[in-house]
Formats: C-alpha cells, sequence, structure tokens
C-alpha cells in the first residue's frame, strides 16, 4: 500500500516552473523534506524562496520555488494531519528551552504512539496545552504510563510552572529513579509525535479516528483504484 500511495503522490504533482505557473501564499503544495515528498502550505514567497509549513508532519522550513510541485485532487483540499501542542505545566530552565529538552523528548516518542489528553484548547492559531505519557511497554510497566513533562523535569530539562506541581511529582520518584503514576481514566487520545521543535512546540499526528492516519490513507487509495 505505501509503494502504491507514494507512486500515486509522485504521479499527482507537477513542478512550478520559473516561467509558468506561479505560487501563492495559502496555496497546498508537495515538497521533498529530507527525501521524503510531504505536504506544505505556502506561508511566503521572496523572489526565488517559498517559506513553506509542513501541514502532516510540522514544523517549516524554505525551498526554491522551482522545487515546490502542484497537487491536484483530494490531496490538496484534505486538512492537515499536524496538530501542534504545548506540554502542560512546564517550562524552559532558562529563558529559553535548549537543544537537549527537544531531542530528549523527541528520542523518548520516537519508538512507539503515545497517549494525550487536552487539557485546554485556544484560539484555532494557538497550540493545545496537552498531556502527553508513554504507553505501557518498554520501559513502563503494565497498568502505568508515562508523564513526559515529569521525565524532562526529572531530566533537569524543565522546571514545573506551580509549586505544587513540583510537590506533586516529588512522591512519584525514588533514589533517583521515576516511580510511575497509574493509568487514570479519561478522554485520551491515541498520537503519533511527528516532529518537535521543543517542549511548548511538539506536532502530532491522531492515530485512526476523524482526521487521522486511517482517514488519510483510505482517500487516497479511494485515488489510486479510481
Amino acid at each position: 500500500v505505501s509503494e502504491n500511495i507514494r507512486a500515486h503522490l509522485d504521479s499527482q504533482v507537477k513542478r512550478f516552473q520559473p516561467d509558468g505557473l506561479e505560487v501563492s501564499v495559502g496555496q497546498i503544495i508537495a515538497v521533498n523534506c529530507r527525501g521524503i515528498l510531504t505536504r506544505a502550505r505556502v506561508d511566503s514567497v521572496q523572489e526565488t524562496r517559498a517559506s513553506v509549513t509542513y501541514i502532516d508532519r510540522g514544523g517549516s522550513g524554505q525551498h526554491p520555488v522551482d522545487q515546490l510541485s502542484q497537487l491536484s485532487g483530494q490531496l490538496s483540499t484534505l486538512q492537515g494531519l499536524a496538530h501542534r501542542c504545548s506540554l502542560e505545566g512546564i517550562s524552559p530552565t532558562g529563558s529559553s528551552w535548549r537543544t537537549e529538552a527537544g531531542l530528549a523528548l523527541s528520542k523518548a516518542t520516537h519508538q512507539s504512539p503515545c497517549l494525550m489528553t487536552v487539557k485546554k484548547r485556544s484560539c484555532s492559531n494557538s497550540p493545545l496545552t496537552v498531556a502527553l505519557y508513554l504507553q505501557p511497554g518498554e520501559g513502563v510497566p503494565k497498568d502505568h504510563k508515562c508523564c513526559l513533562a515529569e521525565f524532562l523535569v526529572y531530566k533537569e530539562l524543565a522546571v514545573w510552572n506551580h509549586e505544587e506541581l513540583g510537590s506533586a511529582s516529588a512522591s512519584r520518584y525514588q533514589k533517583g529513579y521515576l516511580k510511575l503514576a497509574p493509568a487514570r481514566q479519561g478522554s485520551e487520545y491515541k498520537v503519533i509525535v511527528a516532529h518537535v521543535e521543543n517542549p511548548s512546540c511538539v506536532f502530532v499526528q491522531l492515530v485512526g479516528g476523524k482526521g487521522g492516519y486511517a482517514k488519510y490513507i483510505s482517500k487516497l487509495i479511494e485515488e489510486v483504484e479510481s
């Protein structure tokens, strides 16, 4: 299936030539990002370069205009898969996030899906405030989950915003090891962490459900079959 989807993406694109089609702000295009063809939204255009936001994996970048590709069909209208989030309750240890904080969070989440609880929803341009947890599995006992905010505080890569949060968390640590809190019932989403800039700017993709991989792939397969 993945080979068919990749072949379909390749067949759906058309290069923007310097003397041909023009790129416009807000347009959904395809671009090669680190060897992977992905969708992006054009944020600005300056002469021969365009600044874009990767709507399916998160993050942003700049690319030559003649390396952008036009999308047709449902791929140009399907909502982006990446949701921008911020971890609840923590702040940088200094004036800004250290590079190590983003790297530690990315490394901790790259092997398997996580559980996410939405704590606060703001306007559409603001990130969701969330709690992220590692699921039971490698390094996480059955019926437990690891709070990633606590993990970063434990690694001294973040601090709690409020003293009471730190006091509640302190009881979960024993002899330098993280004592994991039992899983709690509640509205949780299974997500994949697609891209991390820092703990206040994390991009996740829903696994299944509305707007998730299942819907995305099924639409692509429909186009392939037709």
